[in-house]
């Protein structure tokens, strides 16, 4: 009971005796003031966090209720504001999410930055609508600067639409206003000019870039594409030198230019730098085979694994699938046991003929007791045939059932 409420009773007892004095009537008692239902306190942190995996999991409504009430205490977090801007923004409610970020900003350039930006959480279905109306609102809000025109330049070169990028990178380009945005951006415009054809320019661009930011990577490497998206393969070789020796640990560089050496012709090239990858990561000896190097074909690796074990999440369940004692090779018949651990009884031993690790497309993906003691003959499983894997190597795709019919699978 507060002071203020004990106040009032106090003073009514006190009154109702004055007048009650001298009558025979015994005065009720004055029942207590009830108590304030508790306020249920709100766990901000959580609300954060609620709204950030909301977010995540595109339930935009959800995002900006919760948003909402958390901004009404913390009205300056940058995150939430974006997050219900984004929000309002994908569900096309254009006015309110433009409104949110123009009026949360207070310089104009920053927030037609984050207008612009905005297009990036678009899902690519919605970039050429809703993704170019940010670009555009961006543009009406600080038409002297590069955001808005860089934003929309992108979205139309993805969509490959490059006659419609150029000019507005162009217009990017010219709106370049400092070292630190000719750094994050310029290299954009050249590599736009290069895949219009205007390699003489592309490149005049780069080395206008090269000579203000000398060790930026992202120049550089921009200055290699216009090169090889030219065909100046030996032009392209030589940037991507100069990248490797900048950043000796990024193997991106290297991948490059094996790809580069190999497009020009030079397999031996591709192959040697293939190796040097190779020594680094021997997840990439793929490389011997998409370059057709002699050391894949002299000894083939596939029976030179001892045990192979994949951790398996399925349907809830987690457990080990193992490969061991492996025989033979993609040019013969092929062997090996197998085992889960999520079974005692979980365990067999198959036999892929030769025939099958020819040319099979059809792949096994189940595992219980009829393989015990397994021969696939018009099937593989675990390994694909070589039929296949020719396929995924050279055209990025090739045709398999995995039991629901033939379908198109492509190398990620």
């Amino acid at each position: 009971m507060s002071k203020l409420v004990m106040s009032l009773a106090v003073a009514c007892c006190i009154i109702f005796s004055i007048d009650a004095a001298g009558q025979p009537v015994k005065p009720k008692p004055v029942k207590p003031a009830a108590r304030p239902a508790a306020v249920k306190k709100i766990d901000y942190e959580k609300l954060k966090t609620d709204i950030r995996n909301l977010y995540r999991k595109e339930q935009y409504k959800e995002v900006i209720a919760k948003a909402t009430q958390y901004l009404a205490k913390f009205p300056k977090d940058t995150q939430v504001v974006m997050q219900k801007a984004v929000s309002h923004v994908t569900l096309k409610q254009y006015s309110t999410g433009f409104g949110i970020v123009k009026n949360f900003f207070t310089e104009v350039d920053t927030a037609a930055k984050y207008t612009a930006i905005m297009a990036f959480s678009s899902a690519d279905t919605a970039l050429l609508t809703t993704g170019i109306m940010c670009g555009d609102e961006a543009i009406k809000l600080a038409p002297g600067g590069p955001w808005g025109y860089f934003v929309k330049g992108g979205i139309y070169s993805d969509a490959k639409e490059h006659e419609k990028a150029l000019p507005l990178m162009e217009e990017m380009y010219k709106r370049l206003r400092n070292d630190a945005e000719k750094q994050m951006l310029g290299h954009f415009y050249a590599k736009e000019l290069a895949v219009n054809k205007q390699l003489d320019k592309a490149v005049a661009t780069a080395e206008e870039l090269q000579k203000k930011f000398p060790a930026d990577e992202d120049v550089i490497s921009t200055y290699a594409f216009a090169y090889r998206y030219n065909k100046v393969m030996d032009k392209a070789i030589a940037k991507y030198d100069e990248l490797i020796k900048l950043a000796p640990d990024n193997i991106n560089y290297s991948l490059w230019k094996a790809s580069a050496l190999s497009e020009s012709g030079d397999a031996a090239g591709a192959c040697s730098i293939s190796e040097t990858i190779i020594a680094k990561d021997e997840a990439y000896d793929f490389l011997r085979f998409k370059y057709k190097c002699p050391a894949f074909f002299a000894a083939p690796a596939i029976a030179d694994i001892k045990t192979a074990v994949w951790e398996v999440n399925f349907s809830g369940s987690n457990y080990d699938f193992t490969v061991s004692a492996i025989k033979g090779s993609a040019d013969s018949d092929f062997e090996f046991d197998w085992a889960m651990s999520s079974g005692s009884d979980m365990n067999g031993h198959i036999k892929i003929t030769q025939a099958a690790m020819e040319k099979a497309i059809v792949q096994n993906n189940r595992f219980g007791a009829s393989m015990k003691n397994a021969v696939f003959e018009d099937k593989t499983t675990v390994w694909v045939s070589k039929a296949v894997f020719s396929d995924l190597a050279a055209k990025g795709k090739a045709k398999m059932d995995v039991e629901n019919g033939e379908e198109e699978f492509t190398v990620v």
